[in-house]
């Protein structure tokens, strides 16, 4: 139902490097810096992926982002619904964010989040596509509202 991990991923001060706050390709950092670009080149051809994916940190914070097209990570979980005809990535993407704390342990002194404890989570989805399209759709106009709010 949903794969994690199947794309690579470069060191975080490569990431930070490669951040010139625009282009067309989406920098995530394991931090909660939202708003990384680049430009694409020859030189980070290799690097670059292609997908519609939610990434996670791996450690103290989940720091939840949702990204469709061309990308490149450091340092995260990479989560990606494996059939989207059944279940909706951006519907997942705000399953996740709501549930992001429950992934990791509270008994660490460093938390981490492991795909064991994704894989204990249980997914509750409508059965229906087009439900989790609107489902999704509502809570990204609720999440631009909020942003647009927080500006002023």
């Amino acid at each position: 139902m949903v794969v994690m991990n199947r794309y690579p991923q470069v060191s975080a001060e490569e990431l930070e490097s490669l951040n010139k706050g625009a282009g067309e390709i989406a920098l995530l950092p394991s931090s909660k810096n939202n708003d990384w670009k680049c430009k694409f080149s020859q030189s980070i051809f290799q690097k670059v992926c292609n997908g519609e994916v939610i990434t996670v940190g791996r450690a103290r914070n989940a720091n939840t982002k949702y990204t469709n097209g061309l990308f490149i990570s450091s340092q995260n979980h990479i989560i990606e619904s494996f059939d989207k005809n059944i279940l909706n990535t951006k519907f997942l993407y705000f399953f996740i964010k709501q549930k992001e704390k429950q992934f990791y342990s509270a008994e660490s002194t460093y938390p981490m989040f492991t795909k064991t404890d994704f894989n204990r989570i249980r997914l509750f989805y409508p059965r229906k596509i087009s439900e989790q399209k609107i489902i999704a759709d509502i809570f990204d106009f609720v999440e631009i509202l909020i942003t647009l709010h927080q500006s002023y």
